[in-house]
């Protein structure tokens, strides 16, 4: 748990006022306001963790929070920071409800292509993304991982990266995640956009896809704005009934719902969300 004298001294080192913090990190300035004041006593996690994100916390500020109420893949990368200095070469982001941190690009467009195999279950998730570095150099960025299958089935491959290469690989099978580290194929200067893209394979061995309960559920988003965020949804076997849009930000724990969507002439289910704000994420649900 932030004691709200913490989280006050945090801000006001940043010069941030709460309604500048609230728009950074998408919390309420509510929320904000209850936490200084010593009114919740228990904020939830996912709030704990916006905030973090909109303070753009360094290492050791991290880490002081690693184990005050913020999730494990939080606590896993305060732990990776401290024992893996090489890990500051690139600024952390995260993909999949993961922690996030720094500030160092723009991201004007984020596509992400989730594909369900003929058993219902993950096959492959295609990313693109298009930044802009917001700092003098810019060579790698870090992608943050959940694989909620556990450890003992592997860990997601990565794969047919473009405008990039994967320099390191870290796993924390006691906290189900991995870090991949990026390098970009060429040094980014302040104002350099670059176009880069790579697959994460997230199929499961056929014993355990036989007795897993299938999913009905992907969620993709960041922490920084995107101009332009894109989702997609492909089914190479049946297609579940109803297949729904929904939002959900760093302080709502009910997803909010859309209408259901019908599939594109090339048959998969598609979502365009413009200015996406820190702090929230879209995905799509659905019922087999």
């Amino acid at each position: 748990m932030v004691a709200g004298t913490e989280l006050r001294a945090l801000r006001e080192q940043r010069r941030l006022t709460q309604a500048q913090l609230a728009d950074r990190s998408g919390v309420s300035q509510r929320s904000i306001r209850a936490i200084e004041n010593g009114q919740s006593k228990r904020p939830h996690a996912a709030t704990i963790r916006s905030i973090a994100f909109g303070l753009e916390l360094s290492r050791d500020e991290l880490a002081q929070l690693s184990g005050q109420g913020v999730s494990p893949s939080v606590t896993a990368l305060a732990e990776m920071l401290r024992t893996s200095p090489e890990l500051l070469q690139g600024q952390l982001r995260g993909i999949h409800s993961t922690a996030a941190l720094g500030g160092s690009w723009t991201s004007q467009f984020h596509h992400n292509q989730v594909h369900i195999g003929r058993d219902g279950h993950f096959e492959l998730t295609r990313t693109q993304r298009v930044i802009t570095s917001t700092v003098p150099e810019l060579t790698h960025v870090l992608r943050v991982c959940n694989y909620s299958d556990g450890p003992r089935h592997g860990v997601p491959e990565m794969h047919d990266m473009y405008g990039c290469s994967l320099s390191g690989q870290w796993v924390l099978p006691q906290h189900n995640v991995v870090v991949y580290e990026l390098k970009f194929d060429r040094t980014l200067r302040r104002g350099d956009s670059i176009t880069y893209g790579y697959s994460t394979d997230e199929r499961l061995p056929t014993e355990i896809r036989r007795t897993s309960r299938l999913p009905d559920r992907v969620v993709s988003g960041t922490r920084s704005t995107i101009d332009l965020l894109r989702m997609e949804l492909r089914f190479r076997g049946r297609v579940p009934r109803v297949i729904r849009p929904f939002w959900v930000s760093g302080n709502r724990r009910t997803p909010v719902l859309s209408d259901p969507v019908s599939p594109t002439p090339s048959g998969s289910f598609c979502v365009e969300q413009q200015r996406m704000a820190p702090g929230r994420a879209h995905g799509f649900i659905w019922t087999w």
